[in-house]
């Protein structure tokens, strides 16, 4: 019984480890691999602490009343590319 116990729980393992893969997340300076279109406005995944990083990483953005918000009429005169 504990024998067949542990063989169960070994498959298990070797099942969820054979089926593992790590997730990728893009470096510094790599190229896009898909097109994101933003719209302006609040952008509630980020707080107003995160507001200044996104601005170094060419973000038109600004705070308003304590919220991150995304600025179309930056973006226009701003290349992101």
């Amino acid at each position: 019984m504990v024998i067949q116990l542990v063989c169960t729980y070994i498959v298990c393992l070797l099942s969820w480890f054979g089926d593992f893969t790590e997730a990728e997340f893009s470096r510094a300076g790599n190229k896009a691999t898909q097109t994101v279109y933003a719209v302006s406005g609040a952008i509630p995944a980020f707080t107003h602490d995160m507001e200044p990083q996104l601005r170094r990483l060419g973000l038109p953005t600004c705070l308003q009343k304590g919220d991150c918000n995304y600025t179309m009429l930056q973006a226009q005169f701003t290349d992101i590319a």
